[in-house]
């Protein structure tokens, strides 16, 4: 269940309402700390009674019904999410293509790939410098040695470079190189 706030509550009325939630529901989080504040209450799969809430003056909405992507959809935050790399704006009003290969595997595949997606316009290229496999013996990426090759791409090209992170472990080395 979602708590939605009016931008106008008080910082008492906050309170007050998360010392509610906390009586009853199991779990309490909030979700933000600008207005609207907007709270998360769950009773562990059972509905939480909200008799408590209704017609509170600070509560502008509950909702009881949740889509799996609450925390995304226009219920949450109805402003667009955009992403923005130096003139590319993800989200925005114009559509963003991104392009490559689903793994880096060679240093020739990775630039005749990235020499076509820069002909067609396109400023984002994807490719996996990591691939998550079922057999150890599959290919399983070229690991910093692909992430060395799209940051080559990056400085050849001009284009931002967009891959996935399998192993929190592996976080920081890839930031080092990829924008997104």
């Amino acid at each position: 269940m979602l708590i939605i706030l009016k931008p106008e509550a008080s910082p008492e009325a906050i309170e007050q309402i998360r010392h509610t939630l906390q009586q009853i529901a199991y779990n309490v989080q909030q979700l933000n700390d600008h207005p609207p504040i907007i709270f998360q209450a769950n009773a562990d799969g059972l509905p939480v009674d909200t008799r408590a809430l209704e017609g509170n003056p600070a509560v502008e909405r509950i909702l009881t019904e949740q889509p799996p992507y609450k925390l995304v959809g226009r219920s949450f935050k109805s402003e667009d999410t955009t992403i923005s790399l130096g003139e590319v704006t993800i989200g925005g009003a114009e559509p963003v293509l991104i392009a490559g290969p689903c793994a880096v595997e060679s240093e020739a595949q990775i630039m005749e790939t990235a020499r076509l997606v820069h002909s067609r316009g396109i400023r984002l290229f994807r490719g996996g410098a990591f691939k998550p496999r079922t057999s150890p013996y599959s290919f399983r990426g070229l690991k910093e040695e692909g992430l060395k090759l799209l940051q080559k791409v990056r400085q050849e090209f001009g284009l931002y470079v967009v891959t996935e992170v399998l192993d929190a472990a592996d976080v920081e080395q890839v930031a080092e190189y990829a924008d997104i």
